[in-house]
Formats: structure tokens, C-alpha cells, sequence
């Protein structure tokens, strides 16, 4: 499969621009592979759509969307198209919340809750960059369920200087991801996608960037079977 992969690559290529293909791989270069974002009953069409921007905006390629009572629906108008460049793992319904959890420890990460300032909390920007970090934002109104904020291997907070105790989830979970990107940047070596990640992000942009691409492949993959074969 990768094989076909590879070849499909060099043929879609003919169908970018030269700028679009050099766009997509300084995206792609950009992209972080040690931080990422969980979203817990973020259902406001407003707050998801401006969260996905800002995950495409400052490089973070993975969100973990938890549905556990209510539907994480975002207005395209708003998110823009973003979605379409992001990795979006989602899961609903009873036993949502344990799932994504375990999803994320096999990928390597450790669980940050996002909670107002309170003792046993820290900074965001004090959290230790050297290891893999998934955000974990919940609603508005109620914030994240106590069973994830116990399970979280950090409390982190955005410092406040006003009357409020908070900010809207999708401006917190931005500041945050600036200031934990910028920081993985500068003092990470390896903070960058894998190689062969990065090759599947490539070609699944690259389909996306490609009017009615499915008929494109199809053709392809009819004669490259036959080459295959001959």
C-alpha cells in the first residue's frame, strides 16, 4: 500500500500548483507531534469552529472530541474549512470518556485539565514541554467532569487579572496553544510530525486540495494495477 501510496503522490502532484504543493508541505513541517487538544462536551457551534482554527492556526494537528451527553457541532462558516486539515478522533455515547482517555495514554500522551487558577494547579506556561501534553478543555458552564481533573497527570490555568475567573473556551484553548507551541518550538528538538505521518497527512491534503479527485484516483489506481501486473 505504500507503495501505491507513494506513486499516487507523484501523479496528484501534477495537479497542484507549485505554490500549493510547497504550501502544504511548510504546513506540514509546522505541524506538532507532542501536543494536543481534548474537547469534553464542547457543543456551542461558535466555540468548537473557533477551537478548530485555532488548532490549524498554531500547528495542532490532533483533537480528541468527547461526546459524552452533548453533539460537538461546528459551523463551517466559522471553522472556515479548517477541520479538513485536522485529525479529528471522535467518540459518543456511555464509556466515551474512558475510551479517549485510553486512546490517549497509548499514544503517549499526559492528560493537562484545563481548571481556574486553585492550589494544586500551575501555570500553562510552567507545564513541562519534554513530554507529550493533550489539553483538556471542557464546557463553559460547568467546566471538565471531576473524574477527568482527578486522572490528569497536571491542573494547568490561564493566569487572570480581571473579575473573571475564566476565559471562553475556544480564546483559553488558543492562548494556550500559542504559548505551549511557541515554547515546544524553542525548546524541543524533536517536536515535528514523523516522516511517514507526515507522507499521509501529504497525500490526504493533497486529495483535498483537488476538484472531484475521486475519479482522478480511480483512473490512476486502474492503470497502476495493470502496470503492477504486467
Amino acid at each position: 500500500m505504500a507503495e501505491y501510496e507513494v506513486a499516487l503522490q507523484e501523479f496528484l502532484n501534477e495537479f497542484l500548483t507549485p505554490n500549493r504543493r510547497q504550501r502544504i508541505a511548510e504546513v506540514l513541517d509546522q505541524r506538532i507531534a507532542s501536543l494536543a487538544l481534548m474537547l469534553f462536551d464542547v457543543y456551542q457551534s461558535h466555540n468548537a469552529s473557533a477551537v478548530l482554527r485555532s488548532c490549524d492556526a498554531f500547528g495542532v494537528q490532533d483533537v480528541y472530541v468527547v461526546e459524552q451527553e452533548k453533539e460537538f457541532s461546528p459551523n463551517r462558516d466559522i471553522a472556515r474549512g479548517s477541520d479538513r486539515w485536522l485529525t479529528i478522533q471522535r467518540d459518543s455515547g456511555p464509556g466515551a470518556m474512558e475510551r479517549s482517555l485510553a486512546s490517549l495514554d497509548q499514544n503517549g500522551f499526559r492528560l493537562v485539565a484545563m481548571v481556574p487558577e486553585s492550589s494544586g494547579s500551575q501555570t500553562v506556561a510552567s507545564l513541562p514541554v519534554e513530554e507529550n501534553l493533550v489539553l483538556a478543555f471542557g464546557t463553559e458552564k460547568t467546566g471538565l467532569p471531576e473524574e477527568i481533573i482527578e486522572r490528569a497527570e497536571y491542573r494547568a490555568y490561564l493566569p487572570m487579572y480581571g473579575f473573571v475567573e475564566s476565559c471562553n473556551v475556544s480564546v483559553a484553548a488558543a492562548l494556550a496553544m500559542q504559548e505551549l507551541g511557541a515554547k515546544v518550538r524553542n525548546s524541543r528538538q524533536e517536536w515535528q510530525i514523523c516522516s511517514e505521518r507526515k507522507r499521509k497527512l501529504m497525500l490526504d491534503w493533497t486529495k483535498k486540495s483537488i476538484p472531484n479527485v475521486a475519479a482522478i484516483e480511480k483512473r490512476f489506481r486502474s492503470s497502476w494495477k495493470q502496470g503492477a501486473l504486467d
